[in-house]
């Protein structure tokens, strides 16, 4: 059975109350954020904590000892995510014990348990519950912390939609190289945007994109913010994410590839004229994606620069410092 499982950071809720005519802090904590299943099965009864070695835990933060109740109940339309529908019975998750007191810096471990019906009209389906720690019985305002569990019968909406996007890509037959551009020295406070390609006389700073299909395919070339939408690129050692991804550009920015077809797009970098931009590494993302698919799809390719350590009105520049290793296995061009 395939398993997917992802936690988030802790977060906390903390509120300043009075009580007895004093100022106190009561708050909660818990690391059981976002917590994330897939390749569960009908009828199957899963043990977040033996299975993944997740356990539920509640913390107590505040200056006052708090009674605690956890509920388990359908999230709220605001906080429901894409592709997941409410949990239709919240019996189907347990959390063992879910009452229990807490003293002043004190934690309790819970395990919270999923059991799936047996009920084939389920099988294919992602469900998302809220569970909802607070404090009972303080004679104040309630303070509680709540925490979201996802799971899936079958394979989750990431896996399922990775697999369509794998799928498509293959019956397109495309690419983009290189995978990475390493362009060093690029000059800051140009008044034209500055294009490797043509500076370098015909080396291989520009996009490639090959498209062996027969139909063409329409592409919209965009600099992204480098998030953690992407984290599966790692930044090389002394990077960091351009400040601003639109000082890379390109020509053209949209294109038609036709079929059986190789096309070219340059790019251009503009870096303002500023001292902290001088002398800098950045990195930029680029998305391909690509019209008229029933899934979204878009190639990626990533570019490096190291920006010059004067101003282009200034005096000559020093040389360029030399550019990473590359990775084994990757294409680039630098």
């Amino acid at each position: 059975m395939k398993e997917s499982l992802r936690k988030c950071l802790a977060i906390s809720v903390c509120l300043l109350v009075l009580a007895s005519g004093a100022q106190a802090v009561i708050g909660l904590t818990t690391r059981f954020v976002d917590v994330v299943l897939e390749g569960l099965s009908l009828g199957g009864v899963y043990s977040l904590r033996a299975m993944k070695n997740v356990p539920y835990v509640v913390s107590n933060r505040g200056e006052l000892p708090m009674e605690i109740v956890v509920e388990v109940m359908p999230p709220s339309s605001g906080d429901l995510q894409q592709s997941y529908e409410p949990i239709p019975d919240p019996s189907w998750v347990q959390v063992i014990p879910d009452r229990f007191n807490l003293g002043i810096g004190d934690s309790q471990f819970s395990e919270i348990v999923l059991s799936i019906p047996q009920d084939s009209k389920l099988q294919g389906r992602h469900f998302q519950a809220a569970i909802w720690a607070h404090a009972v019985d303080t004679g104040f305002m309630a303070v509680g912390v709540r925490s979201r569990l996802r799971f899936s019968i079958g394979q989750g909406p990431e896996s399922l939609l990775a697999e369509k996007k794998r799928k498509a890509m293959l019956s397109l037959d495309l690419d983009l190289r290189p995978a990475k551009i390493y362009v060093l020295d690029v000059p800051v406070g140009e008044q034209e945007a500055y294009d490797p390609y043509e500076d370098r006389k015909g080396s291989k700073r520009r996009l490639t994109v090959t498209n062996r299909a027969e139909d063409t395919v329409k592409l919209n070339f965009t600099s992204m913010p480098w998030d953690v939408r992407y984290r599966r690129y790692t930044l090389p050692p002394g990077y960091e994410p351009a400040p601003d991804p639109a000082w890379l550009s390109f020509d053209p920015a949209k294109t038609d590839v036709e079929g059986e077809m190789i096309k070219g797009v340059r790019l251009k970098l503009k870096i303002p004229d500023k001292p902290e931009y001088r002398g800098k590494k950045y990195a930029f993302l680029i998305s391909a994606s690509i019209e008229g698919q029933a899934v979204p799809l878009e190639l990626a390719s990533l570019v490096f620069i190291t920006t010059a350590t004067e101003s282009s009105t200034g005096k000559e520049k020093p040389a360029a410092p030399a550019a990473p290793e590359k990775d084994s296995g990757e294409d680039d061009a630098r």
